[in-house]
């Protein structure tokens, strides 16, 4: 995470924020490549979050708070991946961390503000079988088994 937004050519800048507004952050996207996805996990239903990958660590800055250390932190199992979420309203903003050599940077695409033009009922998400970390097998059209549209 960076204190400066740099976004490259093919990418433009989106903010967003929790509920409350305590957490804001912007993340640069090609909204051309947008690829956000659901997965069956447990974590990721009970959020109910759609989950969008950055490119770099670099294409997600957090505004406020002024670092991560200000929000609620919370891993589970193996711990590879620490899901952040805002301490007040309890909204689910970002996923760090590790699978294998594969890392990280997701932000919550259900908390980019409405206002830039992403339409989430004409974007079409794809599937992810987290419940069985069948990573491997990439994602689907259509949810895996208890996974949710």
């Amino acid at each position: 995470m960076t204190t400066e937004t740099a976004p490259s050519s093919s990418k433009k800048p989106y903010t967003g924020s929790c509920h409350c507004g305590f957490v804001k952050y912007t993340v640069n996207l090609d909204i051309r490549k947008l690829a956000p996805g659901r997965c069956n996990c447990s974590i990721c239903l009970k959020n109910g979050s759609v989950s969008i990958r950055a490119e770099a660590e670099e294409d997600i800055t957090l505004l406020e708070p002024a670092t991560l250390d200000e929000l609620a932190e919370y891993s589970f199992g193996p711990k590879r991946v620490r899901h952040y979420f805002c301490k007040t309203c309890g909204v689910s903003c970002f996923i760090f961390g590790s699978h294998g050599d594969l890392r990280l940077w997701i932000v919550n695409g259900l908390t980019i503000d409405t206002d830039q033009g992403i339409d989430w009922s004409k974007i079409r998400l794809q599937y992810w079988n987290g419940r069985d970390e069948e990573w491997a097998k990439g994602p689907k059209n259509e949810p895996y088994p208890n996974g949710s549209w």
